[in-house]
């Protein structure tokens, strides 16, 4: 089981990359679009193989994504690489506040959904 917590950081820290580079001005303009429609394929519910399908829908996403990103990885100019490491490491190590600050958003963001859809039922009801 501790390959796969190393597996984990290793994909973190590259995904931080990523999202480093995909912010820099530098960044080419194919491969900033290469990123969007990887995350676009990962959200949108159109694939190759629908996620309805069992395992087959979900196997599409863990194929094409990390093909895609370890497209752009590879093609990223040395220098912008270089810069989005540097960046991504100052990222991680705040990573846990990060973390902190979005869960309280989250939390706050379903607080209020649950307390409008609590209203609007109990306005219903009246």
């Amino acid at each position: 089981m501790k390959w796969l917590g190393r597996l984990w950081r290793f994909f973190q820290a590259e995904l931080l990359v990523l999202a480093s580079a995909a912010f820099n001005r530098r960044t080419p303009l194919k491969l900033r679009a290469l990123l969007g429609l990887a995350l676009l394929y990962f959200i949108s519910p159109v694939d190759i193989i629908p996620d309805a399908i069992p395992l087959a829908g979900i196997l599409d996403d863990a194929i094409v994504v990390p093909a895609l990103l370890a497209a752009v990885l590879n093609q990223l100019p040395p220098g912008v690489r270089a810069e989005s490491e540097a960046h991504a490491s100052r990222i991680e190590r705040k990573m846990p506040w990060i973390l902190l600050a979005v869960s309280a958003v989250l939390l706050l963001w379903m607080g209020l959904f649950l307390w409008a859809a609590y209203s609007f039922i109990m306005w219903l009801a009246h």
